[in-house]
C-alpha cells in the first residue's frame, strides 16, 4: 500500500509539473481586477396550465465571468422582426428544470402539473446589441447543444414575446435604505457576515431567508452565521479560498413560518418567497407516497430580484444565492439559487454549493428518484464505460486502474469510473470517485469535483487583487493566496526572479523599465486548462 501511495504521489507530481511546463506564461493574457459590467435581462416565465409561459422581460445590472469553464447544455437566441436572430448565449436552465420538475415523477404528469400551478422560472437572455432595445424582440428560443439532444431527446422551446412586459434598466436615483462600511447598499436590511475584499474580483454569495417570521430572525442569523463558518473554517475547498469569497446574509421576512406542504399535509403557507414540498403536496393530495425531499421556491423572479437588491458601486453583488427556509422537515435542491432546509446541515450546505458554484451533479443513487440524465453532461459524470482516453477526467485515471471500476476497497482511494449515479441512474452513468461528496455529504470532494470547484472561483477572481507599485529598486503588487503562489517576475522581458510564493522583488535598477509579474496556484489540484491558473499583471516605470 505504502509504494501504491507512492507511486501515485510520484504520477501526480510529475503530471503537475508537466501541466505548469508547458504553459507558456509569456503568453497569458492578462485579466482585469475588475470585471466587466452589463446590463443583462432576463425573461420571467409562469408555470399554467402545464406549460411554461412568457409574463415580462426585466434587467439586472451584473458582473460578467472574467472566464468561463461552466458546461453548456444549451442557448438562448432572442429574434427581433422577421426572425432576425439578434443574439445568444449559453444557457441551461430550462432543461434543468424541465428535467427536475417536469419528469420528476413518471405518471404523475397531470396532477403534477397542478401541483406546480404558478411556479416561476428565469431565463437569462443574452446582452442584446447596441441599439437594440428589448420591446423589439418578437421571439426567444431555447434550444439544447446536440449532445444534450442526444442524451436527454429534449427539443428545442420557443416563446412568443411580442407582447410581453418590459422593465427597462433604470439606474435608481434614490438613497439605499441601507448601507455598510463595505460600501454595499441595499432596499433591504443585510449584513457582510464574511468579507474578504472587492466583490469586482470575488465570488460573492447571498444568503436569504423564506418561512422565518420577523420573532424567528435572530434563528435565522445564527444559522446562516454557523453554516459559514462552518463552511469557510474547515471544509475544502473553501476554507482554502475563503479569501476570494464574500458572503452577504440579507433579512428577508415571512409573514407566516414554514414551507407550504412541510406537514405532509396540503397546506400553503404565507411566507416569502413560496417555498414548497411541491412533491408532499401532491403526495398530499393524492394519497402517493412519492419521495419528497425536493424543496424550492416557485416565486422565481422574486428570489432574483431580492439577491441582487445588494449592490456594490451601482452593480448587482450577487453571484449566486442561497434561500434557507424555516422548516422542520429536511430538504435542499439547487437549480437556478440553492436552498435547504434548517433541519438540514452544513454537510448539505457543502453539497449544495458544488452544485451551484462548480455545476456538479449528483453522484448518488436513491431509491425511488428518476435518472437525471442531463447529470451525464455535468463534469463528474459520464455515460462512457470502455476506454479511459474517452472519460472526461481521464487525466485523473491511473493507467493500472480498470474501466469501469469495480467499487471495491482496494480503489476506495482512487479516481476511475464506478457505475450507479445522477440519482436513479443505476446502469448508464458513471462517476469518478466511490465516496465523493456529491455522493455522500459526510465525505470530501474527489480530485474531479475539487477542480471543477477551483476553475469556477478563479471564473470570477483574479488573485493579483491590484496594481504593481514601485519603491526604489522594490517591486510589490497585492496578492491573495500568496503563500501557495508560485510567482515570476519579469522586468524589460526578461525573468529576474522566480519564487514558489510570492515574494517581492527588490532589486530593480534604476531608469525606466517594463515590469510584469505573473502568479500560479502551483499546488492546486487542477490537471484541466492547468494553464488557466495563471494571472499576470504589468506596469511601466
Amino acid at each position: 500500500m505504502l509504494i501504491g501511495m507512492l507511486v501515485a504521489s510520484l504520477l501526480f507530481t510529475s503530471c503537475r509539473k508537466q501541466g505548469t511546463e508547458n504553459c507558456d506564461w509569456n503568453r497569458v493574457f492578462e485579466r482585469s481586477q475588475s470585471r466587466a459590467v452589463e446590463i443583462r435581462p432576463y425573461l420571467q416565465l409562469v408555470w399554467r396550465r402545464g406549460e411554461w409561459k412568457p409574463e415580462r422581460i426585466i434587467h439586472l445590472k451584473k458582473w460578467k465571468l472574467s472566464a468561463d469553464h461552466r458546461v453548456v447544455l444549451g442557448r438562448t437566441e432572442v429574434f427581433g422582426r422577421g426572425t432576425k436572430l439578434l443574439a445568444s448565449t449559453a444557457a441551461d436552465g430550462p432543461a434543468l428544470l424541465q428535467e427536475s420538475m417536469m419528469s420528476l415523477l413518471p405518471g404523475a404528469g397531470a396532477e403534477l402539473e397542478q401541483a406546480l400551478e404558478g411556479a416561476e422560472f428565469a431565463l437569462e437572455l443574452p446582452t442584446l446589441p447596441e441599439g437594440v432595445d428589448a420591446k423589439s424582440l418578437r421571439k426567444v428560443r431555447w434550444a439544447p447543444v446536440a449532445e444534450s439532444m442526444e442524451i436527454a431527446q429534449v427539443a428545442s422551446i420557443d416563446f412568443d414575446v411580442s407582447d410581453v412586459a418590459v422593465e427597462p434598466w433604470v439606474e435608481n436615483a434614490a438613497e439605499a435604505a441601507y448601507k455598510d462600511e463595505h460600501g454595499l447598499t441595499s432596499d433591504l436590511p443585510f449584513e457582510a457576515i464574511h468579507w474578504s475584499g472587492d466583490p469586482k474580483n470575488r465570488f460573492n454569495l447571498v444568503i436569504m431567508a423564506d418561512g422565518y417570521t420577523q420573532q424567528d430572525m435572530a434563528e435565522y442569523k445564527q444559522y446562516a452565521a454557523d453554516l459559514v463558518q462552518g463552511l469557510l473554517g474547515g471544509t475544502a475547498p473553501y476554507r482554502d479560498y475563503a479569501d476570494l469569497i464574500n458572503v452577504v446574509r440579507v433579512d428577508t421576512v415571512s409573514a407566516e413560518r414554514g414551507a407550504h406542504c412541510d406537514d405532509l399535509k396540503y397546506s400553503p403557507r404565507k411566507n416569502h418567497f413560496k417555498s414548497a414540498f411541491p412533491i408532499a403536496c401532491l403526495n398530499a393530495k393524492l394519497g402517493t407516497k412519492f419521495g419528497d425531499r425536493f424543496l424550492y421556491q416557485l416565486d422565481a423572479i422574486k428570489v432574483l430580484r431580492e439577491s441582487n437588491t445588494v449592490k456594490f458601486e451601482g452593480v448587482s453583488l450577487a453571484d449566486k444565492a442561497y434561500v434557507l427556509v424555516d422548516t422542520p422537515k429536511f430538504g435542499g435542491t439547487t437549480l437556478l439559487w440553492g436552498t435547504q432546509s434548517k433541519a438540514a446541515t452544513l454537510a448539505t450546505f457543502s453539497h449544495e454549493l458544488g452544485h451551484l458554484i462548480g455545476g456538479l451533479a449528483d453522484e448518488y443513487l436513491q431509491e425511488g428518484d428518476p435518472c437525471n440524465v442531463f447529470g451525464l453532461l455535468m463534469p463528474n459524470l459520464s455515460n462512457q464505460k470502455s476506454k479511459a482516453s474517452s472519460v472526461k477526467w481521464k487525466q485523473w485515471i491511473l493507467s493500472d486502474t480498470p474501466i469501469p471500476t469495480p467499487a471495491e476497497e482496494v480503489y476506495a482511494d482512487r479516481i476511475g469510473l464506478y457505475q450507479g449515479a445522477g440519482g436513479g441512474c443505476k446502469k448508464m452513468a458513471y462517476k469518478p470517485h466511490q465516496n465523493c461528496r456529491m455522493r455522500h455529504s459526510q465525505s470530501e470532494f474527489c480530485s474531479v469535483c475539487l477542480e471543477q470547484m477551483i476553475l469556477s472561483f478563479y471564473d470570477r477572481a483574479n488573485p493579483i487583487q491590484g496594481a504593481i507599485t514601485r519603491e526604489g529598486a522594490r517591486l510589490d503588487a497585492p496578492v491573495a493566496l500568496g503563500a501557495r503562489m508560485r510567482t515570476r517576475w519579469y522586468v524589460d522581458g526578461n525573468v529576474v526572479q522566480e519564487t514558489p510564493t510570492y515574494q517581492p522583488f527588490e532589486g530593480l535598477s534604476a531608469g525606466a523599465h517594463s515590469v510584469r509579474l505573473a502568479v500560479q496556484e502551483d499546488s492546486a489540484p487542477v490537471r484541466k486548462n492547468r494553464c488557466s491558473l495563471i494571472f499576470t499583471k504589468t506596469a511601466k516605470f
